[in-house]
């Protein structure tokens, strides 16, 4: 041929082959004399289908050319135009191919970027609409009968009426899928898929689609279908059949005839002599309808040699002599087995399982090698079998056993001595561990103890800082008793009472400073308790405990509370302290004559309280440690 790579196939009126190639132009195949004719004014062209127009005239697509009409006595082309120059340009030239194939006697189809039916009689064109106004682009021709013809795109299969030209969807594979060739057997009305997933089909009868399990091949390139109710599958570069009745694959390999070979063919009428032809990537593929297969030749395998290391162990002189021992720290372990076939050419899959300790392990390869990368400790035996052109497998063979035998300090006796010294070492261990604890222990109570008295410390010193407060409230005004000498002569007895409440107070004052000069540092963090309170309300409270001693300063009082304010939760004890203790600090250093703010005011979702003065300021005074707890001008109180 002028070219290796075949596209597309035609069987002609008297039995010719004609073969469209890759670049190589048109050929002619005689099957009887099995003569190819080239004819070199074609060369060049890609030629993507080929269909018969009359008598004497072939219908053939060129990619990026168009179509033409082939006079196979004059040997020239003659352009074909679809519907109109305009239509023409639109289904040749703007990125779509049109294929054409002769469906009826009087119709050709034509699947380009629309679907056209051409009527040889009437020389008229008919553009087909798909069901549901579906849009379907550069559909691929599977099949046809007299009835009707199957067309798919992607994943959907289509259905078209050959006489009324209507086109329905009749089934949709999985959204991953894509059909690349079909087969229809009208007496079972079924339609075999060959698609990306497998062998698939739809059953015309209940309407469903089913799947052809195989572990042969995945992804269908091609098929075709005998009268012997054979499929013959391309897939992976290999030729398989399927038996329709029996449901049994079989591989047709090298010994066979048939050399790698990826069919590029699409759909192709059937052929009516004996043999059925395929084209592709590697040539034309002849297959004969009366082929015969043998599947009772049994396999025999036998251990060729082991590789341990590098070093080569044959296998007849391991016959006989036990388990192979293989230390477990090996570098490289590969076994090589001999298969004695029939078929030396046939590419075979074998299945080694290895049985050892924690159970069977199957792996699949092509090679006649397997690699053992690792095993742990243990017993092994190796089993092999392979699989059969009708795609079963072989019964398994016992090649060789294999004892891997663990280095010096993964033995017992090695473990044995490793337990004893580390069972020394945990007892040991827990030994220095108790006594450290023990010490620990110690240390812990004392300085427990050390900040229990601490704690003490501490819980006086804030008692004594929260009572000041009311005690000044107490010791003030008695003081000032005393000092104004009013009515004493008549009020002695109550004289003398104040007197000793004065120096009780003045005393207990003596006593809260003691405590907070002993420690001024302490912090204190009592728990909070909130109930809903009427801060305005509280506020007033406060400053009335406060009244009589503003009144004797002479200091104003003046509020300015939120009085949309409502009662929030506050633990409204601590509350008062913190603005009794405000208040305090105010009067101290707040002069006669002079005023004393106290307002509140709701933020979003905060509530503001101050206490304003107008006394001397903060002078000399640390910001960053101004809220610190007792903190006085330069130091911590």
């Amino acid at each position: 041929m002028s070219n290796k790579v075949v596209i597309s196939l035609f069987e002609g009126r008297k039995g010719d082959l004609w073969i469209g190639t890759d670049g190589g132009g048109l050929n002619r195949f005689e099957p009887r004399t099995e003569h190819f004719t080239h004819y070199p004014q074609t060369f060049g062209d890609k030629i993507v289908s080929i269909t018969d127009f009359s008598n004497t005239e072939l219908l053939v697509s060129l990619y990026g050319e168009g179509v033409f009409r082939f006079d196979t006595h004059t040997l020239r082309y003659t352009p074909f135009t679809i519907v109109d120059w305009k239509t023409n340009r639109e289904e040749c030239f703007a990125g779509f191919v049109p294929f054409c194939y002769r469906i009826a006697p009087d119709r050709i189809l034509i699947l380009s970027n629309h679907t056209y039916i051409y009527h040889t009689d009437s020389r008229r064109f008919e553009q087909l609409d798909y069901a549901d106004g579906a849009i379907v682009h550069s559909p691929r021709m599977l099949c046809h009968d007299d009835r009707c013809t199957f067309l798919a795109k992607g994943n959907i299969l289509y259905v078209l009426d050959n006489r009324s030209g209507h086109i329905e969807k009749s089934a949709t594979l999985a959204g991953n899928e894509s059909v690349n060739s079909g087969c229809y057997n009208p007496a079972q009305e079924r339609l075999w898929i060959g698609s990306s997933g497998g062998l698939k089909y739809y059953d015309f009868k209940t309407g469903k689609t089913g799947a052809v399990a195989t572990n042969m091949f995945s992804h269908i390139t091609a098929m075709c279908q005998d009268t012997e109710n054979r499929l013959w599958i391309n897939a992976g570069n290999l030729l398989f059949s399927y038996d329709e009745q029996d449901g049994t694959f079989r591989v047709w390999g090298d010994s066979d005839g048939f050399l790698s070979n990826d069919i590029l063919t699409l759909y192709v009428e059937p052929f009516s002599a004996q043999y059925i032809y395929m084209g592709g990537s590697n040539g034309l593929v002849k297959i004969d309808r009366d082929i015969r297969y043998d599947d009772n030749v049994p396999a025999v395998f036998s251990l060729q040699s082991i590789d341990l290391n590098g070093q080569l162990h044959r296998g007849t002189a391991l016959a006989g002599a036990g388990a192979f021992r293989v230390p477990q720290n090996y570098g490289s372990l590969k076994i090589h087995i001999d298969l004695n076939e029939k078929d030396l050419f046939r590419r075979v899959l074998f299945r080694y399982r290895i049985s050892g300790p924690s159970g069977n392990s199957t792996v699949e390869s092509y090679s006649n090698v397997l690699d053992l990368t690792s095993l742990a400790a243990g017993q092994y035996s190796i089993f092999v079998a392979c699989m059969t052109r009708s795609g079963g497998w072989t019964d398994e063979t016992n090649l060789v056993s294999l004892r891997v035998i663990p280095p010096w300090y993964q033995r017992t006796w090695f473990a044995a001595a490793v337990i004893c010294f580390a069972a020394g070492i945990i007892v040991l261990s827990i030994f220095f561990i108790l006594r450290r604890n023990r010490r620990k222990m110690e240390w812990e109570m004392a300085r427990r103890r050390q900040e229990l008295n601490t704690d003490k410390i501490q819980f006086l010193t804030n008692v004594s800082h929260e009572l000041r407060t009311p005690l000044t409230l107490i010791y003030a005004p008695l003081k000032r008793m005393l000092e104004h000498d009013i009515d004493r002569v008549n009020r002695t007895e109550e004289y003398r009472q104040l007197e000793n409440i004065y120096h009780q107070a003045s005393h207990m004052k003596e006593i809260i400073n003691w405590v907070l000069d002993y420690d001024r540092a302490t912090d204190l963090s009592d728990a909070l308790h909130p109930v809903p309170t009427d801060l305005n309300e509280l506020l007033r409270q406060t400053v009335s405990d406060f009244a009589q001693e503003f009144e004797t300063h002479g200091i104003g009082l003046r509020f300015q509370t939120d009085e949309t304010l409502q009662p929030i939760a506050i633990d409204a004890a601590k509350i008062r302290i913190v603005i009794s203790n405000l208040l305090m600090n105010a009067l101290k250093f707040s002069e006669s004559g002079r005023h004393i703010t106290i307002g509140s005011r709701l933020r979003e979702d905060f509530v503001r309280v101050w206490v304003a003065d107008e006394g001397i300021g903060l002078q000399n005074v640390d910001t960053e440690r101004l809220f610190t707890r007792f903190y006085r001008e330069n130091q911590i109180l």
